[in-house]
């Protein structure tokens, strides 16, 4: 803002400032968001519950260092949270109506990296090996989706930001097996391939079966890590759910997200997890 003036408020969206910020070294103290590689800063407008996505490249660091020494100290919901939003990051960028092969291969390598290793990391901190590979597949997921975005579960996590509080790691594990159950029939095949990846067994399944094992696999990691099952478990109020529909829709992640999704579907969605 210093090298642009205005206010916050003016630069939300994508491209919205000429110049750049000073030079920025990143050292992730999560394995999560992906922030070191990602064009993304997320500001919430306490004044009006509106959750901004502040999107330009000069926004990437310089300089990212990921050192699982520094994760050492996380406490557990901090290992969880985040690994599971990397892992959101990772399913959504794969299954993005954007996908090509480059983001897949990455999108799929981090899904098989965070899913093998997010729960011995989250069990033990001083792990490094798990965290050091969770830090890599945390920087591939956030590579992948800063090239070809997000979907439903990020449109409602933001919502849930905004107008409940909820942490975005924990709304976005929380709303990804009901997005990715939402989303299925738009492309059995990819789901299928993320079960396999998530180590379920779908040898003599049909697509549909097959990808319907990829959430089940999501819900299982959730309940190992220690995530809420229900964002009623979180604080949620069911009476903001037409805003926070209203909110998701008009993000207009149907760019993005492989099943075209209406504002009753939004409200179906946010009332299943409750």
């Amino acid at each position: 803002m210093e090298r642009n003036g205005g206010k916050i408020q003016d630069y939300d969206g994508l491209d919205k400032f000429k110049n750049p910020p000073p030079p920025l070294v990143a050292i992730p103290t999560t394995a999560g968001t992906g922030s070191e590689v990602s064009i993304s800063a997320n500001v919430t407008d306490e004044a009006t519950s509106y959750k901004m996505s502040v999107r330009h490249k000069f926004n990437v660091a310089k300089v990212a260092i990921l050192d699982p020494a520094v994760l050492k100290t996380l406490p557990r919901e901090m290992a969880a949270a985040p690994g599971a939003d990397a892992l959101n990051h990772a399913v959504e960028a794969y299954v993005s109506l954007w996908a090509n092969p480059l983001s897949d291969a990455i999108a799929s390598k981090a899904i098989e990296m965070i899913s093998k290793n997010i729960r011995p990391f989250v069990a033990n901190r001083a792990n490094l090996d798990a965290g050091e590979k969770m830090l890599i597949g945390a920087c591939m997921a956030g590579i992948a989706f800063t090239a070809v975005r997000v979907g439903n579960s990020h449109a409602m996590a933001r919502a849930l930001g905004g107008y409940n509080h909820v942490t975005h790691g924990v709304a976005c594990a929380i709303t990804l097996p009901y997005v990715m159950e939402f989303n299925l029939i738009a492309n059995s095949i990819k789901y299928k391939e993320i079960a396999r990846m998530m180590g379920e067994n779908i040898e003599g399944l049909s697509d549909l079966e097959a990808a319907k094992k990829s959430n089940e696999a999501v819900k299982k990691m959730n309940k190992d890590i220690g995530i809420p099952e229900r964002l009623r478990d979180v604080g949620v109020k069911e009476e903001t759910i037409p805003d926070m529909a209203s909110y998701s829709i008009n993000l207009d992640y149907n760019r993005w997200n492989p099943r075209h999704t209406t504002y009753e579907d939004f409200v179906k969605l946010f009332k299943d997890a409750m």
